[in-house]
């Protein structure tokens, strides 16, 4: 009769000191990273959008991955532990085959089970992230589906040949709901997938520079009589669906939006047609307007640290209390006449350079800036604006010189 068969354990050559000290770096790294807070390296945040994990607290995942690390360490190397000490010892002195080999087998698997589904951790959320992937892209195609839609529609058309007489025909135009429920699902793909904020970000800019130079004739301006008998002018504006757009991007990097300040950069509105656009306190820092057509927006507090303004239209913008840093201003016209100029009531200026001085000299008695500013054409000591500092302020001098100019203002 066959003794039973040993109890199948796994055993680990390591001392419990070995995992204590990896469960103690892990908690050290935590306490680091929770501290620094955004801090911490890019890398970091890479990892954790290619495993589907960018939700997760940085400082809890790194220590998750020394964990993870540690236990596949120490059972990777205490199966090749076992192997060396079954195959180089537990031989007989005579040669003869394993003891109890089956025993031996069994431990084997054992360790290869626990090492494999450690193991499997990762993979599994690659493939998890893969999939998520492939639905994202599908939810992508259909909104770009319905940004494309229309709608089939009679139209009424007086007959000729009888008076008072009227026939019917089938049109097709743009279906508006739809397109501006493309754009919020597109906003919301954004949300659920943050690797795929680039590339809406992109598709919103094309749309907004395609759409709104085909629709750049809605409502266009005309003139009317008021009853006081004063000529009133009407301003175009962008059609819904291109303020729809304008107002998701220009939510992308606000705190109370999608909060992706890195996605603005990627704004790209070159030659775009955004007349009277009403989006004050937007996020556009490193965004491009380039020979933009910008009257009458309203851009008022609105963030535009390193936004180029090249060559664009700002004539009746509302641009009250904008902190312009880094801009490019070449070509840009802020003035058309008297009652046609930029609003920059208590706006700032930083490292920018102008044309020339009657670019911007009708709003400095508005507007402050430092030594920083220049002009390509030059400007005398005496065109210099008396409340601006003629040295280059660092940014503390700067916000404390910028705000006191303001309270006089207000004082007087």
């Amino acid at each position: 009769m066959h003794a039973p068969a040993p109890y199948v354990h796994l055993s680990i050559p390591f001392p419990i000191l070995v995992f204590l000290a990896f469960v103690t770096l892990s908690w050290v790294v935590f306490v680091v990273l929770d501290g620094i807070g955004k801090s911490e390296p890019k890398w970091i945040d890479e990892t954790q959008r290619s495993l589907g994990l960018s939700k997760l607290n940085s400082a809890f995942f790194v220590s998750g991955a020394i964990l993870w690390m540690a236990l596949f360490s120490l059972i990777f190397l205490s199966l090749w532990w076992f192997l060396i000490q079954v195959f180089l010892f537990d031989f007989s002195a005579d040669g003869e085959p394993l003891r109890e080999w089956h025993y031996h087998l069994s431990r084997i698997a054992a360790f290869v089970t626990v090492l494999g589904a450690i193991t499997a951790l990762p993979i599994t959320l690659l493939r998890l992230q893969n999939a998520s992937r492939s639905l994202g892209n599908t939810k992508i195609n259909s909104a770009l589906e319905g940004l494309s839609a229309r709608r089939e529609v009679l139209r009424a058309i007086p007959k000729k040949q009888v008076e008072h007489s009227t026939e019917y025909v089938t049109d097709w135009e743009r279906d508006t709901n739809r397109h501006l429920a493309a754009l919020d699902a597109l906003f919301a793909i954004v949300e659920d997938y943050p690797t795929e904020g680039p590339r809406i970000t992109r598709m919103l800019c094309h749309y907004v520079r395609t759409e709104s130079r085909l629709m750049s004739d809605y409502n266009s301006v005309y003139q009317e009589l008021s009853p006081a008998g004063k000529t009133r002018i009407f301003p175009r504006h962008v059609p819904p669906e291109v303020r729809c757009a304008m107002e998701l991007l220009a939510s992308i990097g606000h705190p109370n939006g999608l909060n992706r300040p890195d996605l603005t950069s990627q704004i790209n509105l070159e030659r775009s047609k955004l007349l009277n656009v009403q989006l004050p306190g937007a996020h556009f820092s490193g965004a491009s307007f380039a020979d933009s057509d910008l009257r009458f927006v309203n851009f008022t507090c609105a963030s535009v640290v390193g936004t180029s303004f090249a060559g664009a239209y700002l004539q009746g913008a509302q641009l009250n209390g904008v902190m312009f840093h880094r801009n490019n201003f070449r070509l840009t016209e802020f003035f058309a006449s008297k009652s046609h100029y930029a609003h920059l009531e208590e706006a700032s200026f930083r490292d920018v350079e102008f044309d020339d001085i009657n670019q911007i000299s009708f709003a400095f008695p508005q507007i402050f800036g430092d030594g920083s500013v220049k002009f390509r054409s030059g400007i005398s000591e005496e065109n210099w604006p008396a409340h601006w500092p003629t040295e280059i302020l660092s940014d503390t001098e700067f916000s404390a010189a910028y705000e006191r100019w303001k309270r006089q203002r207000q004082n007087r």
